[in-house]
């Protein structure tokens, strides 16, 4: 409020090297309370206090945690203590423990930690589960706007008991995470989302537990900003001290230009002003393409709550591709939600909701999901840009690249019918030159070749029988448009994987694309026939628990994540259960101790990307697993972000140096650990490393096929050149 920083010098200290850690848990508040007063005097690092619906969530959030924190558990303490040396560290966490467990009653130890990632994974108990609150289903919320109190440890007891009664009396249940050792409270009421007829409730539930604050002598705003939820409140809290606060203000800073309205403020009611607009006018502004209301489409936007994830460069997050490229406001997801949310409350024109303005902001996404899975609250941006372009489809149409290259199974079935042509016209520059002018696929982007023939027209010839219901160790192979039409030695590789596993596979002879490409484009009313023939097709095999096992991740996303929005045909919850993606079936025999291991070796050092979309896919187990069971392969999983190609989008000419500009740190990676192969199991990810690098990728389907010795013929993929499969 009074200056601009230019510049400033940070002095760091560095991380302790010794440290001990334990998580104590209590069969109530009370007991927890007492024991973060009795260890004061040890002097910890760190002694944060959680409730009882934080540890329920931390049970629901790993396997690990589930097993450590029973379900009786009402409170939590996680302690730590440093030392100058290991012995020293364990020597001082062990007195605490010694102290709580033996002098408090229902305390009990339940981990104790001292190497580096064991007391790391006792920290990340409270990084799951407190952005885990803003998951919880239901009308209302954790709202943080008390979330800041602090107050003198040993007064924190006798406040909680107070603070109780003044939810009670306004009738909210709330959440408590706090920093004990410093009197420092995380206390979240559970509202639903606050509008203009709630203010006066929100005022005075403030009001009252800040003048419990006030009484032990603590503070509203321990350790965040004061700004709009609290400025109100300060007079109160500083007394005479504020009018020096107006002093100052006016003397430094007389035209009101530095961050006005907070900290120094004349209105009594600013808390309860610029709250959201969550009123949906009738009739609605926004016609909905997808399978949800006005109402469920809004509760989804005002689950974005604006804490600025999306806006990370983190590299243990993928977040956004675009945001880390551009770091503007409108390329970020949280963008997208305010955008929506003001459509649909009619505080945008709904006819400018189909502009070329907002064709931009959609152009910033490309459905890899990456913000949905790793936002605290799980908004859903895809799926609100997938409204948008379809709104816009619906009233412009699409353009001629998107609509030619959401339709690639389409021209699939024209190349493999004339291969020799289709690759010729692709190797040729003139014509590559002539298809980016007619196509806008860019003449730079190395394309997959044409098969000799497809997988599903080979498949048919061996006129395999249907399978009979009932019968056992089967699976339903969904064939996406790159091994049909490209690479099928891929599609052989997990034939002839599955039968090694004593699996009889069943393909559908009249199954047709899953249409990703199409949903992504927003093409919805041309991908929803489509989607109802798949369902009908694959339904009858899911409802009697057949699993339908796709070799592309984006498929297997498709049929389980993407179909629901848009059909509503009876066998479609059977289908998304049943449908998995083909190296997490085959981890789950890992897992359940039924595969194979007769695995010959492969001597290679190699890089394994994970796609996007196998994220998305949810806790599946990890390829890696499969692959190190190979002799000799040096298998290193990367983590380097998104590649950047996401199917269709980095085809095009329009987008082809974005592709690889998102790509650039996969590619330098790869490049400068000198690996001699890529692995994927994305085929748009395997295209994009070969673009951007002279490492060779393949499925881990093929290594592994080639391990158990069933196609020797794929060894020859392997050489570190450039792949045959696609046309330079």
């Amino acid at each position: 409020t009074l200056g601009l920083l230019t510049s400033l010098v940070l002095h760091t200290s560095p991380l302790p090297e010794h440290r001990g850690v334990a998580l104590i848990l209590f069969d109530s508040m009370d007991a927890a309370l007492d024991a973060a007063e009795q260890a004061a005097p040890y002097d910890p690092t760190a002694c944060d206090l959680l409730d009882r619906r934080l540890l329920g969530l931390s049970r629901e959030s790993s396997p690990e945690f589930r097993r450590l924190i029973p379900e009786s558990a009402e409170a939590g303490l996680i302690i730590e203590q440093i030392g100058f040396s290991a012995a020293q560290a364990a020597e001082r966490i062990q007195q605490v423990i010694v102290r709580l467990t033996k002098g408090v009653s229902a305390a009990r130890l339940a981990a104790e930690a001292h190497s580096s990632d064991q007391v790391d994974f006792l920290w990340s108990l409270p990084r799951r589960v407190v952005p885990l609150l803003t998951r919880l289903q239901g009308s209302t919320r954790p709202q943080p706007f008390v979330e800041d109190i602090a107050v003198p440890p040993e007064a924190m007891k006798e406040f909680l008991h107070k603070a109780q009664r003044v939810f009670q009396k306004y009738e909210v249940t709330n959440s408590l995470y706090a920093h004990a050792a410093s009197g420092q409270l995380h206390l979240r009421p559970f509202l639903a989302t606050p509008g203009e007829a709630d203010g006066q409730r929100i005022e005075g539930l403030a009001r009252d537990l800040y003048q419990l604050v006030f009484q032990v002598g603590g503070t509203i705003s321990g350790e965040h900003g004061d700004g709009l939820s609290r400025t109100s409140f300060l007079r109160s809290q500083y007394g005479p001290l504020y009018r020096v606060f107006q002093q100052i203000k006016d003397l430094f800073d007389p035209a009101n230009l530095m961050n006005p309205g907070k900290i120094v403020c004349d209105d009594p009611h600013l808390t309860r002003k610029n709250f959201r607009k969550t009123q949906v006018p009738d009739p609605p502004t926004v016609n909905l393409q997808l399978n949800w209301n006005q109402e469920s489409a809004q509760d989804s936007v005002l689950r974005c709550n604006g804490c600025g994830v999306c806006r990370t460069q983190a590299e243990e997050l993928r977040m956004c591709p675009f945001f880390r490229i551009a770091s503007e406001e409108e390329a970020s997801p949280r963008s997208k939600a305010n955008l929506l949310r003001a459509y649909l409350t009619g505080q945008l024109d709904a006819a400018s909701f189909t502009s070329d303005e907002m064709r931009g902001v959609t152009s910033t996404c490309f459905n890899c999901k990456q913000c949905q899975l790793e936002c605290p609250s799980q908004v859903d941006i895809p799926k609100m840009m997938i409204e948008a372009r379809a709104n816009f489809v619906q009233t412009n149409g699409l353009s001629r690249a998107d609509w030619i290259l959401s339709r690639a199974h389409s021209f699939g079935a024209m190349g493999s019918a004339l291969p020799r042509l289709s690759n010729g016209i692709l190797g040729n520059s003139a014509a590559r030159w002539f298809v980016e002018k007619i196509l806008g696929i860019s003449r730079k982007r190395r394309l997959p070749r044409f098969a000799q023939k497809t997988f599903l027209d080979a498949y048919a010839k061996r006129n395999p029988p249907r399978p009979q219901v009932g019968q056992q160790r089967i699976v339903i192979y969904f064939v996406d448009s790159y091994a049909n039409y490209h690479d099928t030695q891929l599609a052989e590789a997990f034939v002839a994987i599955m039968n090694h596993h004593g699996y009889e596979v069943f393909v559908p002879p009249d199954q047709k694309a899953s249409g990703m490409a199409m949903i992504s484009a927003g093409d919805l009313d041309s991908v929803r026939p489509m989607i109802e023939h798949n369902v009908r097709v694959l339904g009858e095999f899911a409802r009697e628990g057949i699993p339908v096992v796709c070799t592309d991740p984006s498929s297997a996303l498709c049929l389980s994540q993407e179909y629901p929005n848009l059909t509503d045909h009876p066998d479609q919850a059977a289908l998304s259960k049943a449908a998995i993606e083909a190296t997490a079936f085959l981890a789950g025999l890992l897992e359940q101790g039924k595969l194979k291991q007769n695995f010959q070796p492969i001597e290679m050092k190699a890089a394994y990307h994970t796609p996007c979309h196998v994220k998305a896919l949810g806790d599946v187990p990890p390829v890696s697993k499969l692959l190190a069971l190979i002799p000799g392969l040096e298998l290193h999983s990367i983590e380097k972000g998104c590649s950047g190609m996401a199917g269709a989008f980095g085809l095009t000419r329009r987008h082809f140096e974005t592709s690889m500009q998102i790509g650039t740190p996969l590619f330098d990676h790869l490049r400068k650990h000198k690996y001699q192969l890529g692995v994927s199991q994305c085929s748009s990810c395997r295209m994009q490393i070969e673009q951007g690098t002279d490492i060779a990728a393949i499925h881990p389907l093929k290594l592994l096929a080639l391990a158990y010795g069933l196609m020797p013929e794929i060894r020859s993929r392997l050489e570190p050149s450039r792949n045959p499969l696609l046309t330079t």
